[in-house]
Order: C-alpha cells, then structure tokens, then sequence
C-alpha cells in the first residue's frame, strides 16, 4: 500500500499534457508513472522556468521605467540651458551669477526674468561681482627694480655693483652729498 502512495500515475493529468508538450515529449511518456520525488523536481524546474520569465517580464518593464526617467532629466537640463542662454543675452555671463539667480527662480517658483528683476538678486549679483572684481591678497610688497638713487648707493657700499655707468654715478653723487 505504501509503494503504491509513493508513485503516481498521472496519464490523463492536464498538468502532465502541458509539461510533455512543453518540452516536447513523444507521447510513450505520457504513459510514464512518476515517483512522488521525482515529481516534485519537476515541480521545482517548472517554478524556477516561472521565476525566470518572471524575472524578464519584471526588467523590462523597469527598463519601461528607465526610459522615461532619461527624457524628464533632458527636458530639465534643455530648459536649464535655455535659461542659462537667456541670461547671457542679458549679460549675465558667469556661472556663479548664472546658478545664483537660477537658483533664486527654482526656491520662488518663478521664471528667470521675474527672478532678474527682483531686489534680492540684484543684491547678490552685486556681491558676487564685487567679490570677483577684488584681487587676492598678495604677500610680495613690491619686488619691481626700484630707479632710487639711495638704494643704488646702498648696494654700492654692500659691494654690489650697479648695471649701468649713469646709476653708478649717480650713487657715488648721493654718497658723496651725505658725507
């Protein structure tokens, strides 16, 4: 009794039907009588066939969904370019200047020539400007050829000599007025 638990004839089984024309199977092993194991693993093949065409069906539809991300980012970045354009007619050349008022337009929700005319970035043009127009501060003082007579009597008398005849004179003048 116990044998005949174990396996299964399964003839006139549906199930069986769509497996044997499947995987295309003569019709001698509709006739076969399964073991319980041996069904089983074919439960298993058959689920994991089902997961795998799942799978496909699952990365093409985000493929789906890949795809419209790309255009809502191009139409940003064309309508980002088209401001940035329309602020170089209006002479707003810098990057800085560009993405500060940009920027201004994006938090009011208003367009780049409403953004343009307000107070507040007019302001912060400003200071951009003022803060590109300073130059950094240098830690030389002044290391150009200096044409002062006192200077050129002091490299004589450290024992320098001076490049042209006139200076050398002219030095030797100054020292000989200070003694």
């Amino acid at each position: 009794m116990e044998e005949q638990d174990k396996t299964l004839n399964v003839e006139g089984s549906n199930q069986e039907s769509n497996e044997t024309n499947s995987e295309g199977a003569s019709d001698a092993a509709e006739a076969k009588t399964y073991t319980q194991a041996e069904l089983d693993e074919r439960v298993k093949e058959q689920d994991k066939r089902w997961k795998d065409r799942i799978k496909g069906l699952k990365s093409e539809e985000d493929s789906e969904e890949r795809n419209t991300k790309p255009t809502e980012t191009k139409e940003l970045d064309r309508e980002e370019r088209y401001d940035r354009l329309n602020l170089k007619t209006e002479g707003i050349k810098d990057a800085k200047e560009q993405d500060a008022v940009l920027d201004y337009a994006k938090f009011k929700n208003i367009t780049v020539d409403e953004a343009l005319q307000s107070s507040a970035v007019q302001a912060e043009l400003k200071d951009i400007r003022t803060a590109n127009s300073t130059p950094a501060p240098s830690s030389r003082t002044g290391g150009g050829a200096r044409d002062d007579v006192a200077y050129d009597a002091e490299m004589m008398q450290s024992g320098k000599r001076l490049p042209t005849a006139e200076r050398r004179i002219a030095a030797m003048a100054y020292l000989g007025k200070k003694r």
